[in-house]
């Protein structure tokens, strides 16, 4: 039945999504401005556990589907905005939000540098994909490594509302190029059920202190990409009832190392994450205080030809890297939270089928060891199951 029912629904989607597979970009005012858009649906079926949807009976609740353009009315001066729906089981709804909306203008330009301004809700450079992982065709995989590019906060990673200066440096050996910026991050209950376990009666926000910076380079033949990458925000909770935690401040630093080197038909990909976290002013009863997470992974692609692509990546993430195996957490809660939701260990494999330039087909298999990864949100504590496995298949289009 679930294999009858699995079949029908690609079948159907296929043949919704193949008239946009065969859509190019739309271009107006002598190319100035550029539209683009992209819609994707994946399958998720697991063993145990919750992820994105109920999983265990077959989720269809993991689509994406965006509008974007861009706009330069100049040569200095450029706009660009991107308005996204996406459905990812409990955490989002569908409901369209603006991803990111821009202005950029050139402060400086010549053979060997470039320098511009950003205003507006800009993507945060952090690792190799954070600022790519809204379009499914810019992923590796269908699912981004989750200990580091966490989807439970993917809104709050994203993107920031603020100010970023960037410049490149062109020479003979490569291409340096660095960012710094200053924003907001949008928040929302994703972020308290992260944080917190579940959405408290407060409110958990942001101000425009928070710092992203990052410093890149690019070998002159590109084969070659190193990258360091920083995030720095403090989180402060005002109590929403008498029977609440006190008002607090979590202060979360992200520091993301890159590596990506290719080589005829291969791609090796390392990044590691080292994450200090402190929770401030919540009072006796909070279990924490302070941890620094860590978590790595090791990827690495085969282009068995101009279609088709493998994957395989090898993965560890750690809520504290001081308790790997979470005894010293778990305790802290009184045992009411499980050791092994505080780390995972997964090994994935994956193909991409690249059917033309507007469609793609992908299939991915994990197996895991430990629930870090999994939302509190989709999985209620006494539920969870430390092994698991998830199958996934998507298609994605775009013109």
């Amino acid at each position: 039945m679930r294999d009858r029912f699995f079949r029908q629904t690609w079948a159907a989607l296929a043949l919704t999504l193949l008239p946009l597979s065969m859509a190019s970009a739309a271009t107006f005012d002598d190319g100035k401005l550029q539209v683009h858009g992209f819609a994707a649906q994946a399958a998720v079926l697991t063993d145990h556990n919750s992820f994105f949807g109920d999983s265990q009976e077959l989720s269809l609740d993991f689509r994406e589907a965006g509008i974007n353009a861009s706009y330069r009315p100049n040569s200095r001066l450029r706009f660009a905005g991107q308005l996204l729906s996406r459905r990812a089981g409990e955490l989002y709804d569908g409901t369209p939000r603006i991803d990111y909306a821009l202005a950029s203008l050139t402060l400086a330009e010549s053979s060997s540098f470039r320098s511009e301004l950003r205003v507006g809700r800009i993507k945060n450079e952090m690792g190799l994909y954070n600022a790519a992982r809204d379009v499914p065709f810019t992923r590796p995989s269908i699912f981004l490594p989750q200990s580091i590019y966490f989807d439970e906060t993917r809104d709050a990673l994203m993107s920031s509302d603020g100010a970023t200066l960037a410049f490149d440096f062109i020479g003979d050996a490569g291409t340096v190029s660095g960012s710094i910026g200053l924003g907001r991050p949008p928040t929302d209950a994703n972020t308290e059920w992260t944080l917190f376990g579940l959405d408290l009666p407060g409110r958990l926000e942001s101000e425009y202190d928070t710092v992203s910076a990052s410093l890149r380079y690019r070998s002159r033949d590109e084969s070659l990409q190193l990258a360091l990458s920083r995030w720095d925000s403090t989180l402060r909770y005002e109590p929403g009832a008498e029977l609440d935690l006190p008002a607090g401040e979590i202060n979360l630093v992200f520091n993301i190392a890159s590596l990506q080197y290719d080589w005829n038909r291969w791609t090796a990909t390392a990044e590691y994450l080292y994450l200090p976290q402190e929770f401030k002013d919540f009072g006796p009863l909070f279990p924490f205080d302070e941890a620094t997470g860590e978590s790595w992974y090791l990827q690495g692609e085969y282009r068995l030809n101009s279609r088709f692509t493998l994957m395989g990546r090898f993965e560890r993430g750690y809520s504290d890297n001081d308790d790997r195996d979470g005894v010293q957490q778990s305790a802290a809660t009184g045992g009411l939270i499980p050791p092994f939701d505080f780390f995972d260990r997964g090994v994935t494999a994956g193909v991409t089928w690249d059917v033309n330039q507007h469609l793609m087909l992908r299939a991915e298999y994990s197996r895991r060891d430990g629930t870090y990864i999994l939302s509190a949100r989709e999985n209620p504590l006494s539920e969870l199951e430390r092994k698991w496995h998830y199958l996934a298949l998507q298609i994605a289009v775009r013109f």
